[in-house]
């Protein structure tokens, strides 16, 4: 959860991860994103959940471009948790 703090008042959002915006954008369950890609439906949601940082190989980042009908360039580098930013 992430603190909100404009206009003097703290509300509760709900931190969304690129992954999970780009499947639900796509409107495909976790299941079927994971099937469209060739990963494991749980890496779909511990992804989602920020609890790690999805790996993909060569053919599994071809089958997303694809998907999305996006270029590599257009995809964010990061899917699930950045622990790069976010670990401390």
């Amino acid at each position: 959860m992430i603190e909100d703090k404009s206009q003097g008042q703290i509300s509760q959002k709900e931190e969304v991860f690129p992954m999970k915006e780009i499947r639900e954008s796509l409107g495909l369950s976790q299941v079927k994103f994971a099937a469209a890609i060739g990963i494991d439906p749980k890496t779909v949601s511990r992804a989602e959940n920020g609890q790690t940082e999805p790996v993909f190989t060569a053919l599994q980042m071809k089958r997303l471009c694809r998907l999305t009908k996006r270029t590599i360039e257009e995809i964010p580098d990061y899917l699930g948790k950045d622990f790069a930013v976010n670990s401390k």
